[in-house]
């Protein structure tokens, strides 16, 4: 689920279970902001809540989550469909992860 050539496995397990833990908890903020930028059609939002999880998903190897977000960045792909992608590979790293 995680790329393990990953900055993230550069620390100690205790300072990456750390990461994580933020990671979890701001992910899941992020994806309510994209949710609500989504649905309201506030590009912008969703543009910059995607950029910031894009970024903090990378750092994790969560390469799903990072194209996901890649792609939410374009206004073009800033749908429901998108949305639901993104929820669901959300869902499934925290299952694998937590």
């Amino acid at each position: 689920m995680l790329d393990r050539d990953a900055p993230i496995f550069e620390v100690s397990e205790e300072i990456r279970n750390s990461i994580i833990q933020v990671y979890l908890r701001d992910a899941s903020q992020s994806i309510i902001e994209i949710e609500g930028g989504t649905i309201q059609k506030e590009h912008e939002v969703v543009r910059k809540a995607a950029h910031k999880l894009k970024g903090a998903s990378a750092t994790l190897g969560a390469t799903e989550m990072t194209n996901i977000c890649r792609n939410m960045e374009n206004p073009v792909m800033q749908n429901m469909d998108m949305l639901h992608k993104l929820k669901e590979a959300f869902k499934t790293l925290k299952n694998a992860i937590a």
